[in-house]
């Protein structure tokens, strides 16, 4: 297994891989959870072009996983709702439970402030292919992540997660994430790196 640098100008062959280990990886309640896989391509597209640093784990062409990350990345969300405007409000309205979180959450938004985090470089989506978790792949990925923000003179980088999410609770806290706070469903954690990992 390899882990590669990937970004919008050598994706095209790894999308439809990234596509399908997002499908399986995100739970029924998240949003994406309800794209086609063309959506999901387009999706992960945009997040990866919007990225500052992505990566893919390899072994003999096959994706086995991915991670996005970036100071921007949501620009990425940001541009592929501009473009999806009507259809996102389709999916909405077709699944009233995402619908009313989403309202939700609008409306905690606005009477619960928040801290923002420290770390202004942050992942946004790590996911493994179904067969390769606790092998490793996740593990090699952050490393590799890691090493490359050191590299680029990058100290710290923060996640977010849902606080149901008690496996990838486990695995961040396990590498070395500290718990920043815990705002609106999702805990946000950090990591300070050092060149000792």
């Amino acid at each position: 297994m390899n882990v590669e640098i990937v970004n919008s100008h050598n994706i095209k062959n790894r999308l439809e891989q990234i596509a399908k280990i997002h499908f399986s990886a995100y739970s029924s309640d998240h949003f994406t959870s309800g794209f086609g896989f063309d959506k999901l391509i387009e999706y992960n597209f945009r997040l990866i072009e919007a990225s500052d640093l992505s990566v893919v784990a390899v072994d003999n062409n096959v994706v086995l996983g991915f991670i996005i990350a970036g100071e921007k990345v949501s620009a990425g969300v940001s541009k592929f709702t501009q473009e999806n405007r009507g259809w996102l409000m389709l999916q909405l309205i077709r699944r009233p439970s995402i619908l009313l979180t989403k309202i939700m959450g609008i409306i905690k938004t606005k009477i619960y402030t928040s801290q923002p985090s420290k770390a202004k470089f942050r992942l946004l989506s790590i996911a493994t292919k179904p067969g390769s978790q606790s092998k490793g792949v996740g593990k090699e990925m952050l490393h590799f992540l890691e090493q490359e923000l050191l590299r680029r003179g990058i100290g710290c980088y923060g996640l977010s997660v849902k606080n149901k999410n008690q496996g990838a609770i486990q695995f961040y806290e396990r590498h070395g994430f500290v718990k920043e706070k815990e705002y609106l469903g999702s805990l946000y954690y950090f990591k300070q790196l050092s060149n000792k990992s």
